[in-house]
Protein backbone atom coordinates (compact mmCIF):
# COMPACT_ATOMS: atom_id res chain seq x y z
CA UNK A 1 0.00 0.00 0.00
CA UNK A 2 2.86 2.38 0.74
CA UNK A 3 4.29 1.89 -2.75
CA UNK A 4 0.89 2.60 -4.29
CA UNK A 5 0.50 5.83 -2.32
CA UNK A 6 4.01 6.89 -3.30
CA UNK A 7 3.24 6.25 -6.96
CA UNK A 8 -0.10 8.10 -6.74
CA UNK A 9 1.62 11.11 -5.19
CA UNK A 10 4.35 10.98 -7.84
CA UNK A 11 1.73 10.95 -10.61
CA UNK A 12 -0.25 13.73 -8.90
CA UNK A 13 2.84 15.92 -8.60
CA UNK A 14 3.76 15.14 -12.20
CA UNK A 15 0.29 16.22 -13.33
CA UNK A 16 0.64 19.41 -11.32
CA UNK A 17 4.03 20.14 -12.86
CA UNK A 18 2.78 19.53 -16.40
CA UNK A 19 -0.58 21.28 -16.19
CA UNK A 20 0.03 24.25 -13.87
CA UNK A 21 0.98 26.63 -16.69
CA UNK A 22 -2.01 25.44 -18.73
CA UNK A 23 -4.33 25.98 -15.77
CA UNK A 24 -2.84 29.46 -15.30
CA UNK A 25 -3.63 30.33 -18.91
CA UNK A 26 -7.13 28.90 -18.62
CA UNK A 27 -7.77 30.80 -15.42
CA UNK A 28 -6.67 34.02 -17.12
CA UNK A 29 -9.10 33.34 -19.95
CA UNK A 30 -12.12 31.94 -18.08
CA UNK A 31 -11.64 33.44 -14.64
CA UNK A 32 -9.92 32.10 -11.57
CA UNK A 33 -13.06 31.23 -9.66
CA UNK A 34 -14.22 28.53 -12.09
CA UNK A 35 -10.83 26.82 -12.30
CA UNK A 36 -10.31 27.21 -8.55
CA UNK A 37 -13.65 25.52 -7.79
CA UNK A 38 -12.85 22.70 -10.21
CA UNK A 39 -9.55 22.20 -8.38
CA UNK A 40 -11.28 22.11 -5.00
CA UNK A 41 -13.76 19.59 -6.39
CA UNK A 42 -10.96 17.41 -7.76
CA UNK A 43 -9.13 17.52 -4.44
CA UNK A 44 -12.19 16.16 -2.62
CA UNK A 45 -12.30 13.01 -4.78
CA UNK A 46 -9.68 11.13 -2.75
CA UNK A 47 -11.35 11.70 0.66
CA UNK A 48 -14.70 10.71 -0.84
CA UNK A 49 -13.12 7.53 -2.18
CA UNK A 50 -11.79 6.75 1.31
CA UNK A 51 -15.27 7.15 2.77
CA UNK A 52 -16.71 4.85 0.12
CA UNK A 53 -14.01 2.26 0.83
CA UNK A 54 -14.97 2.38 4.52
CA UNK A 55 -18.67 2.00 3.68
CA UNK A 56 -18.14 -0.74 1.09
CA UNK A 57 -15.20 -2.94 2.18
CA UNK A 58 -15.33 -4.91 -1.07
CA UNK A 59 -14.47 -1.74 -3.02
CA UNK A 60 -11.09 -1.81 -4.71
CA UNK A 61 -8.58 0.67 -3.16
CA UNK A 62 -7.34 1.53 -6.64
CA UNK A 63 -10.18 4.08 -6.74
CA UNK A 64 -8.48 6.02 -3.96
CA UNK A 65 -5.10 6.00 -5.68
CA UNK A 66 -6.65 7.07 -8.97
CA UNK A 67 -8.62 9.89 -7.33
CA UNK A 68 -5.48 11.02 -5.52
CA UNK A 69 -3.56 11.13 -8.81
CA UNK A 70 -6.37 12.99 -10.61
CA UNK A 71 -6.32 15.70 -7.96
CA UNK A 72 -3.02 16.88 -9.40
CA UNK A 73 -4.50 17.76 -12.79
CA UNK A 74 -6.06 20.97 -11.48
CA UNK A 75 -3.97 22.15 -8.58
CA UNK A 76 -6.04 24.61 -6.60
CA UNK A 77 -2.95 25.82 -4.74
CA UNK A 78 -1.32 27.13 -7.91
CA UNK A 79 -4.54 28.95 -8.84
CA UNK A 80 -4.76 30.42 -5.33
CA UNK A 81 -1.16 31.61 -5.51
CA UNK A 82 -1.72 33.19 -8.91
CA UNK A 83 -4.80 34.97 -7.54
CA UNK A 84 -2.72 36.28 -4.66
CA UNK A 85 -0.09 37.58 -7.05
CA UNK A 86 -2.76 39.63 -8.81
CA UNK A 87 -3.49 41.57 -5.63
Amino acid sequence: AQNAVTMANFVSNGFTFCTSSLMGSLSDEYGRKTIFMMGIGASTLAPCALVLIQLYPSMNPTWYYTANAISGVISWTSIALSALSDV
